[in-house]
């Protein structure tokens, strides 16, 4: 049997990990940063903490998962583009991923309110 994957099976996809989550937040508010302004704050949303008061053990972890999981796989979902030259990250299209995130989000809807 053969299934067709939609392009909201993509997004849901795309959007599984927190990380992936928190770096898409991050980019809607500013659509361009550096790797590591935005792995420090996926850092700090993951952990609830400031920067300073994360293992640097921990801050390393997440910025290596970042450069070599969650970001090239977001940007083979068509969410980002990534420099690496420049260590650049740059939104293309994250009104989707918004949306989805905020029907997650929202506790009133179907989703959000499984339980």
């Amino acid at each position: 049997m053969s299934h067709t994957v939609s392009p909201d099976d993509h997004l849901f996809r795309a959007l599984s990990h927190p990380y992936r989550r928190h770096a898409i937040a991050a980019l809607a508010s500013t659509n361009s940063m550096t790797l590591r302004d935005v792995s420090n704050t996926v850092v700090s949303r993951t952990y609830g903490a400031p920067l300073t008061d994360v293992p640097s053990d921990a801050v390393t972890d997440v910025y290596l998962s970042l450069v070599h999981v969650h970001v090239p796989l977001l940007e083979d979902a068509g969410l980002l583009e990534y420099d690496p030259h420049r260590e650049r990250i740059e939104a293309v299209d994250l009104e989707g991923a918004m949306r989805l995130l905020s029907v997650v989000a929202d506790d009133r809807s179907p989703v959000g309110s499984a339980r």
